[in-house]
């Protein structure tokens, strides 16, 4: 564990809004070395890489949908030889069947909300 002096200066670190996010993470691997927590700083680095290319290609994904998905509503919502109950029967299919982009896009905002939040 890092001692109580090693934490403040990570933190004191962290706060330097000037410097770019690439010599942060450079100073950070050595204040990492220093406090014989190196391992633990890479791995913690290559998680958030990982994740972020995760975001990134769902992200991608679910953008690549949306023209479909958005015809399909049109499809639904423009159809006039349809009953007003068949209408609400095929929005509600499509909600359901793209509970994913819903759920997704909710995660997605709750996530850039709070990493805006720890950077600011």
């Amino acid at each position: 564990t890092v001692n109580a002096k090693g934490k403040k200066e990570y933190y004191d670190i962290l706060k330097k809004k000037d410097e770019t996010i690439a010599a942060q993470k450079e100073e950070i691997l050595r204040w990492a070395e220093t406090y014989g927590v190196e391992d633990q700083v890479k791995a913690f680095e290559a998680n958030l890489t990982k994740h972020k290319e995760e975001v990134q290609s769902k992200v991608t994904e679910m953008l690549d949908r949306l023209p479909d998905l958005y015809k399909e509503l049109l499809e639904i919502y423009n159809n006039e030889d349809q009953t007003a109950a068949a209408k609400k029967e095929g929005l509600e299919k499509i909600r359901l069947a793209n509970q994913k982009v819903r759920v997704f896009w909710s995660f997605l905002l709750l996530w850039t909300i709070t990493c805006f939040r720890n950077i600011m």
